[in-house]
């Protein structure tokens, strides 16, 4: 038996089906098979913006001809009304669902992400989601294409290496051009020369060797047997919607993994799985999810 994978439907959001359908005034300009949250009333709905929590996906299907986009990929105009649907334990189309910058893998958590009701991918660790991203070997700055929205929690990032080298290290940040960004201000100098997840170092007779970035420390320094030991006391990082571009930089080594940054807000949460590999970082892609929600 040949495994033939998934194939995009053609017109179909929900290619299975619904669970559930509410009719919503479109406040702001909504893409079929985007995340939904309510709007400014009851009726209203809008594009999630990662603030509040999703409602459900708006259909492409069941809605008059009269409010009907030309094509799936032509956003509903506003003051129309538009479905908005669920489909718990069913599978979810969403053109150009994945934004510019990520890499999904099949089984990925996926999160809303964005202004426009795009997802991202995301893994849970101990409890708490992280952003996953990819990186390779990038000597200088690299701007991801990733955007961060403002009001969102960052409590911590951590790097899980895939190919290992000895000396490696990566900076994690926001792009300094434009944005006034801390190009390492998530991390500074995280070790990447064994695989697997990274640990930060905290404790350091030279501040300069403590990985947390900026962002994420304050660092006291205190005598200890009459030397002096700099300790990074981690805290949370709000982002302001000005400083939003993620960029990471490698030492000069072969090296890949992944970048997961802890993310925080009251809409981020799992709504559901990823069902094939997803590739958008030189574009937005299409993807398909088993729905949460």
């Amino acid at each position: 038996m040949v495994e033939t994978g998934y194939s995009d439907p053609k017109n179909v959001i929900f290619p299975l089906g619904i669970t559930d359908r509410v009719e919503k005034n479109v406040e702001v300009a909504i893409y079929p098979g985007r995340l939904v949250m309510v709007g400014t009333t009851g009726f209203d709905a809008k594009p999630t913006n990662c603030l509040k929590e999703p409602i459900g996906y708006a259909d492409y299907e069941r809605v008059n001809m009269i409010d009907k986009p030309a094509t799936m990929t032509t956003a509903y105009a506003t003051s129309v009304t538009a479905p908005i649907c669920s489909a718990v334990g069913k599978p979810v189309f969403m053109p150009t669902g994945l934004p510019i910058g990520f890499k999904a893998e099949e089984g990925d958590y996926a999160i809303p992400w964005g202004t426009a009701g795009q997802v991202a991918p995301a893994v849970e660790i101990g409890g708490k989601i992280a952003l996953k991203v990819p990186f390779v070997k990038k000597t200088s700055v690299f701007d991801t294409g990733i955007d961060f929205p403002g009001g969102i929690l960052i409590p911590d990032a951590l790097i899980d290496v895939s190919t290992a080298a000895s000396g490696a290290t990566i900076d994690v940040g926001f792009i300094n051009a434009v944005e006034s960004g801390d190009e390492d201000g998530l991390l500074d100098g995280e070790a990447a020369a064994t695989t697997g997840l990274q640990t930060h170092i905290t404790v350091d007779a030279t501040a300069g060797n403590i990985t947390l970035g900026a962002y994420l420390k304050s660092v006291l320094a205190e005598a200890n047997g009459g030397s002096a030991t700099n300790l990074a006391v981690q805290k949370k990082y709000l982002t302001d919607g000005t400083i939003k571009s993620l960029c990471y930089t490698t030492s000069n080594h072969t090296i890949t993994g992944w970048i997961y940054i802890f993310v925080e807000s009251p809409g981020l949460v799992k709504v559901g799985k990823f069902k094939y590999a997803v590739d958008a970082t030189s574009a937005a892609q299409n993807c398909m999810l088993m729905s949460e929600i």
